[in-house]
Parts: structure tokens; sequence; C-alpha cells
């Protein structure tokens, strides 16, 4: 055992010296394409939603709970003075049940959807507050292992593109951005194909991880050349041709990670997000995601055991009818 986890390793090593030799050749050539922060502690009110979900299936049967939390961080120059939760700081768990015919491959856009849904209403409501920034744990765009392939499951997706737009319409006086903590595209890499400059076919944050520096970020760039042939922005009417993307580098000893938002000024607002994001998540220099995300994603979380609370008060009931059937545990203890 010890031989293959010691070869992993090894592997892993060799991996990251590559893209570490690598990135560090890049740097001069992609020097247009970076820019620097200004450090200043921030003053600003900013937004930020997250939720958590937990969820059994019995056939047919899907048992959902969602939470999602919204709150609203007031800072002066770089300090908190103030938090508001929308609607509270601990709100109850929304309960869903699906008991109508679903495949298998609708089970993971079902839930997914109805999570989406949770968010996006919360964010319109932190929104009517009006704070400078909303920030989204997540895409500010629906994504394609959400888009349904079949009828069953379409209704609960065109229902979200209102609130995306609903959402984008808040623009200028709300920047809203969504922060991609672990993002697996390519999309910056294939940018930068296009301009010329030969960069590996990589997932971006593996490699912008040896070419960025603290305090940095990259020049913003459209979410794709194509809005209306991309799969989920086609969706979104006009309005696509408006997200763009950026990656910032808060700490040196955390990943960049990747920043979409809605804007009509793209450089001005990429620098103003920026400006922002570095400052409060350079806080803690092993995790550089901002520490107003961090507080609404703990809040939101949902616990197996709140699950097994809602599973074990419906079987009982059911039980009492039905004494053979257990709906969601079959195997002997």
């Amino acid at each position: 055992m010890q031989e293959v986890l010691r070869e992993v390793a090894e592997r892993i090593v060799r991996r990251e010296e590559e893209r570490k030799r690598l990135g560090e050749s890049l740097r001069s050539s992609l020097e247009p394409y970076i820019r620097k922060v200004d450090p200043s502690p921030p003053t600003a009110t900013v937004g930020a939603v997250d939720g958590g979900i937990v969820h059994e299936e019995y056939g047919p049967i899907v048992l959902l709970l969602v939470r999602s939390v919204g709150a609203l961080f007031s800072y002066e120059e770089g300090e908190l003075k103030d938090v508001t939760y929308v609607p509270s700081p601990l709100p109850p768990p929304e309960v869903i049940v699906n008991d109508g015919p679903l495949e298998r491959e609708d089970y993971h856009p079902f839930i997914s959807l109805h999570r989406l849904s949770s968010e996006l209403r919360r964010a319109l409501e932190v929104a009517e507050a009006s704070p400078d920034f909303l920030f989204l744990d997540g895409s500010v765009v629906p994504q394609i292992v959400d888009k349904p392939r079949n009828d069953r499951l379409r209704p609960y997706y065109r229902s979200l593109i209102p609130l995306f737009l609903k959402l984008y319409s808040f623009y200028p006086s709300i920047l809203v951005a969504g922060i991609v903590k672990d993002s697996r595209g390519n999309r910056f890499g294939l940018y930068l194909r296009e301009e010329g400059i030969s960069v590996p076919n990589w997932q971006d944050v593996s490699w912008l991880n040896y070419v960025l520096r603290e305090g940095e970020y990259t020049k913003p760039i459209p979410y794709s050349e194509e809005p209306k042939k991309h799969a989920t922005l086609q969706d979104l009417d006009d309005e696509a041709e408006y997200i763009y993307i950026t990656f910032v580098r808060p700490s040196a000893l955390d990943r960049p990670y990747r920043v979409e938002f809605y804007s009509k000024h793209p450089e001005r607002d990429a620098e103003r997000i920026a400006s922002l994001l570095v400052p409060l998540g350079s806080l803690h220099r092993h995790y550089a995601i901002p520490p107003f995300l961090v507080e609404v994603d703990m809040r939101a979380r949902l616990s197996k055991q709140t699950l097994s609370y809602v599973k074990s008060y419906v079987e009982r009931i059911v039980m009492g009818r039905f004494p053979h059937l257990r709906l969601f545990e079959r195997r002997p203890y």
C-alpha cells in the first residue's frame, strides 16, 4: 500500500513541477493579460448568497431539503461593521417531494434546479436591499448539466431564466458576480490560443496557479465567443453577451479562482471586483475565498441528521397505515 501511495504522490509532484515550469515560462508573454490590484481596504456593502441541499431517493420518490441564506455585509476600510441576514441567520429548510415519474437521468437536474431556484430567489431578496456587490457561490448563468434533455423537467429550467434576467437588471447599481471555487474550465486558455499565444490545453486554474501572483487578476474575457450558439447562454437572450470571466488571486498560498460577472464595462467592473476580493481574501493565507461567502456557506449547510429526522417523521406516518413499507432504507441493520 505504501509503495502505491508513494507512486501516487510522486506522480502529483512530477505533474506540478511540469506545470510550474510551464507557468513561469509563460509569465512574460501573458503580461498584457494580467492586472494588478489596488490593495486599499474596501468600503462597500456586499450581498452574498449560498444554498445547501440534502436528498434521499426511494424509487420514483425524491425527498429534498433545501436552504438558501443571504446576508448583507457592510465594510468600512476593510473592517466589517455590520451583518444583516436574509431572511434570518438560520432559516428552516424547504421540504420538496417529488412522487411523479422521474427517470434516473432526471434525478441530478431535478435536485440541482431546485437548489438553483432557491438561491436565485434569495439573491433577488438580497438585491432589494441595494448592496454595491452581490455574490453567488457558483456561476451566474445556468449550467449545461442542469439543462434537461427531456420534457419532464423543462418547465423547472424555463422558470429559472426570468430569475437570472431579473438579477442582471439590477446592474449597474449592483454588480452581480459569482465565485467558482473549483473551476474545471479552459475558456481562458482557448481565448489566448485564439489570440496567438501558445498555452496548454489544460484546465485554466492548473497553469494560472503558476502564472498569477498574489494580488493579481486576469483581463476579463467573454464567457463565450458565441453566446447565441452556447447551450445555455442562448436562453438568456441579448443579456448573454454581457457575461464575463476573470481569474483572481488574493493569496500566494491558495490557487486563483474564477469569477463570473454581468457587465457592460468589463475592464472597470473586473477591477472593482478584484479590488474587493483581494484585500478580503488575503485575510487567510491558505484559503482565499472571501469571508462573506464562507459565512453564508456555513449557514446554508444542511446535515444528514436533519434529513434523518424528516425521513423518520414521514416514515412513521406512512408505516402507521402500511407497516410493511419502508420508504428510505430497505437493508437490514
